[in-house]
């Protein structure tokens, strides 16, 4: 922001944005404050929550009536989620498009340069296990029981007999 602002020249950022749970408010007026000292710039931001449109939650204010994230229960909270993943954070729409203009063509095959410079964008890769499960296994697992549930509207028979017998 603080380029574009120097830049003055007019645009808009877009920035994909996953929050702690409380942060949202403080983003916005620490924004708003930073855009409001510079008008002359014209600067415009746009912030995507990506989130499922029943995970909103209303507020008391004019200029922010929704903000993402559910008041309570399922979904985004201070328990964690996806609002707390440290990926969630580092997401830009443009950085997304500069990964996308990396690949090839289709039915174009990546060359051995391409494919080095990708390779900084894999997830790294856990070895570690726990009860004969991945880490990977097991950090998935809370993710497709809430699909399950929200797909069904009950609990997912595993998720039972796994809270049964523990």
């Amino acid at each position: 922001m603080d380029v574009a602002i120097a830049e003055a020249e007019p645009q808009r950022l877009r920035f994909v944005l996953g929050t702690e749970a409380g942060m949202v408010t403080a983003i916005v007026r620490g924004l708003r404050e930073r855009l409001n000292q510079h008008p002359e710039a014209g600067v415009e931001i746009e912030i995507i929550f990506p989130v499922a449109s029943e995970a909103i939650a209303t507020t008391t204010h004019v200029e922010l009536p929704i903000i993402p994230g559910v008041s309570g229960g399922e979904g985004c909270s201070t328990a964690g989620g996806c609002a707390t993943c440290p990926y969630m954070k580092m997401n830009s729409l443009d950085a997304l498009f500069d990964l996308l203009e990396k690949l090839p063509e289709a039915g174009r095959g990546l060359t051995p340069a391409a494919r080095a410079e990708l390779a900084a964008f894999e997830p790294r890769k856990y070895q570690e296990h726990i009860d004969g499960h991945t880490l990977a296994e097991l950090g998935s697992e809370p993710i497709l029981h809430m699909r399950a549930f929200q797909g069904s509207g009950r609990l997912p028979d595993d998720l039972v007999a796994d809270m049964r017998a523990r």
